[in-house]
């Protein structure tokens, strides 16, 4: 979350602004191999006249349950604080029961305290949007930690609050054993699970896989595919 990178459109919008390249993405998560649990998405950003603007589309579930988003993302970058601001269309669907919209916004901060640490701030859903009466979906605010002991490494930390439950710590670290490859893990404590990930370069490609470990539910695997565009003028 303290991390810009080409998924910031999701983890925090503010990242965006510490971007160098415009990109586009598209990926595929399953969720514990449970039947119905996957997510197809694609988004991007675009660097423009020193303003970052991001864009996603994805969906959840099967015929039974869907919910499907639509959002749209701006950040701007001043000196070392760049703020973002993101605004979803959210539309949730029971087969031959009932079907409801509402739009989400979520709100980022990150702050480059130096060259090895990076500190962010993300809210998600801070105007208590509702799809039935009184059923409000969750707020979340997160705080997170970036520590880059050296260049080739990086170490995170966030801790994630639900307004109506305990806050919860993630931790996690990346690695560059070459130039071009990635390694990735990270653990929640919470939901008792681990995650292991690579991710390699090719050209303007970049192509990542990540999976969870959970010992109750399973495996969980996610594939991404990211384009890079062009430079920042």
């Amino acid at each position: 979350m303290a991390v810009p990178n080409s998924s910031s459109v999701y983890t925090n919008p503010a990242g965006i602004g510490f971007l160098s390249t415009s990109s586009i993405s598209s990926g595929f998560y399953r969720h514990f191999d449970i039947e119905g649990f996957n997510t197809v998405g694609i988004w991007g950003n675009l660097i423009k006249q020193k303003v970052g603007f991001g864009f996603s589309i994805d969906k959840f579930g099967d015929q039974l349950y869907q919910e499907s988003r639509v959002g749209m993302a701006v950040s701007k970058k001043i000196d070392r604080i760049s703020f973002g601001l993101k605004i979803s269309y959210l539309n949730t669907g029971i087969k031959d029961l009932s079907s409801r919209q509402t739009l989400l916004t979520e709100f980022g901060i990150i702050t480059m305290l130096s060259k090895k640490i990076f500190v962010g701030f993300h809210a998600i859903n801070l105007t208590r949007a509702e799809l039935y009466d009184s059923q409000y979906l969750p707020t979340l605010l997160s705080i997170g930690l970036c520590f880059k002991p050296a260049i080739k490494m990086n170490i995170t930390s966030q801790i994630d609050y639900n307004i109506i439950n305990k806050p919860t710590v993630r931790i996690g670290m990346k690695y560059i054993p070459k130039e071009n490859f990635e390694i990735i893990s990270g653990v929640n404590p919470y939901l008792n699970s681990i995650y292991f990930g690579t991710s390699f370069f090719i050209k303007k490609y970049n192509f990542t896989y990540a999976t969870c470990i959970n010992p109750g539910l399973g495996l969980s695997n996610q594939v991404s595919l990211t384009l890079n565009l062009k430079n920042k003028k």
